[in-house]
C-alpha cells in the first residue's frame, strides 16, 4: 500500500508529524569508553543540515566511505559505511534497531513523508550543467515542468499549495548536487531520503522557478562543517537495542503513527 501518494500538502502532514515529534535521544551519540573511541576508524568529510517541506530537518554526516543521518522530526538515525554498505536504522525512544542491505533499502518504500514532496515528480532529467561556486563543484539538473497541486487524494482542493502557488501553476524544478567524488552509496542514500532519482553527485538543494522567475525551495541545505570528523562507533546502534524487522514504523515516532491512525479512523499497518 502506498501512503499519501502525491499528497502535496506539507503544512497538513508536516504539522501532524511535528506535533507528534518529541525531543528524542536518537540524535545524540551513543556513549562509549575512551579506550573504545581511541581504536575507532575516523571518517572525514562534511556535516550538513537539510530541511524539506515534507520531512523536517535532518543532520547528515558525509564522508567518502560513510554516511550518518539523524532526523530531528521523526527521531530515527540511519547509517552505512564501506565496504559492505549495510544500512542500519535505530531509534532511541523505543530502543529498537534494524539492518538491511543497500540494494534492498534502495528498492524499498520505507520513508512515508517523502511522497508528499514535489521532488517526487523530478524523475526525468532535461539537462545538466557543471558550475563552480567558491571551492564547490556543483552539478545542476533541470527537469520538465510540474504543476502546483493544492492537495491530492483525500485532500484535493482547487486552491493554492502551501507556498501560495495557484493549483495548476507551472513550476520549473532544478536539483543541485555537490560533486565530491564520494562513493556512490553516499549519494544514493541521500537521494532515497528525499525521494530523488539516483544521479551523480550528492543532492544538496532542490528548488523550482515560478513563471515570474521567483524561486522556492523544495530542499534546503546548510554546510555546518567542511572539515568534520566522526568515528565508527557513532555509525552503529547500541548493542542493547532490540533487533526488529525493518518497517515504516522505524522511521516514525509512536505519536506520529497514532496521529496517522486517528486521521484514517482505523489502524494503519506500516510494514
Amino acid at each position: 500500500m502506498r501512503y499519501f501518494p502525491k499528497l502535496y500538502s506539507p503544512s497538513l502532514l508536516g504539522a501532524i508529524l511535528a506535533a507528534a515529534a518529541v525531543a528524542l535521544p536518537t540524535c545524540m551519540p551513543s556513549t562509549f569508553t575512551s579506550a573504545a573511541l581511541a581504536q575507532d576508524s575516523v571518517h572525514r568529510g562534511l556535516k550538513v543540515t537539510q530541511q524539506t517541506e515534507a520531512s523536517g530537518i535532518y543532520e547528515i554526516w558525509l564522508s567518502p566511505d560513510a554516511i550518518r543521518v539523524s532526523s530531528a522530526t521523526a527521531g530515527f538515525v540511519m547509517s552505512a559505511r564501506a565496504p559492505k554498505w549495510q544500512v542500519q536504522i535505530w531509534r532511541g525512544d523505543r530502543k529498537e534497531r534494524s539492518e538491511v542491505g543497500l540494494a534492498e533499502f534502495l528498492k524499498g518504500d520505507l520513508l512515508l513523508t517523502n511522497h508528499i514532496s514535489y521532488a517526487a515528480d523530478m524523475r526525468k532529467v532535461l539537462s545538466q550543467k557543471r558550475v563552480t561556486k567558491g571551492t564547490d563543484k556543483l552539478i545542476v539538473y533541470r527537469f520538465p515542468p510540474i504543476e502546483a497541486v493544492g492537495g491530492s487524494g483525500l485532500f484535493t482542493y482547487d486552491g493554492n499549495d502551501d507556498a501560495g502557488n495557484r493549483h495548476g501553476t507551472k513550476l520549473m524544478p532544478e536539483l543541485m548536487s555537490l560533486d565530491l567524488g564520494y562513493a556512490r552509496p553516499v549519494s544514493q542514500i541521500v537521494a532515497k531520503l528525499h525521494n530523488l532519482i539516483d544521479l551523480p553527485g550528492v543532492p544538496v538543494n532542490a528548488y523550482y522557478y515560478l513563471p515570474s522567475g521567483k524561486s522556492e525551495n523544495i530542499l534546503d541545505c546548510r554546510i555546518l562543517d567542511r572539515h568534520f570528523t566522526f568515528k565508527d562507533s557513532l555509525l552503529t546502534a547500541p548493542a542493547s537495542y532490540k533487533k526488529v524487522a525493518l518497517s515504516k514504523n522505524l522511521f516514525l515516532t509512536k505519536g506520529q503513527v497514532d496521529m496517522l491512525q486517528d486521521m484514517y479512523g482505523t489502524k494503519v499497518e506500516l510494514k
